[in-house]
């Protein structure tokens, strides 16, 4: 029997995101209620942990170029948060 190589097993990080283009939605002790909104209009979506814990960034992405979230942008400010904004990660 062939042995599995555990190099080869990716690890799934948490607390950061894929690089790319997100729409930010808000940063909230309780995101759950901005998590219902984003699965009511069929979206994807990261929850990243702050760096102190207290608060859970909610993101609406990856997108492949800025383009491509500013097609969702204006539906995210009506339905979702006003204040909603395009955030790059590297």
């Amino acid at each position: 029997p062939k042995k599995k190589n555990p190099t080869l097993v990716k690890k799934r990080v948490v607390h950061s995101a894929t690089r790319g283009y997100y729409i930010k939605v808000g940063a909230f002790k309780d995101p759950a209620n901005a998590i219902k909104r984003i699965k009511a209009e069929k979206m994807r979506y990261k929850k990243v942990d702050t760096k102190n814990g207290m608060l859970t960034r909610v993101l609406v992405g990856p997108y492949y170029s800025h383009k491509d979230a500013q097609n969702d942008l204006a539906k995210i400010k009506s339905k979702i948060a006003a204040g909603a904004y395009i955030t790059k990660i590297k």
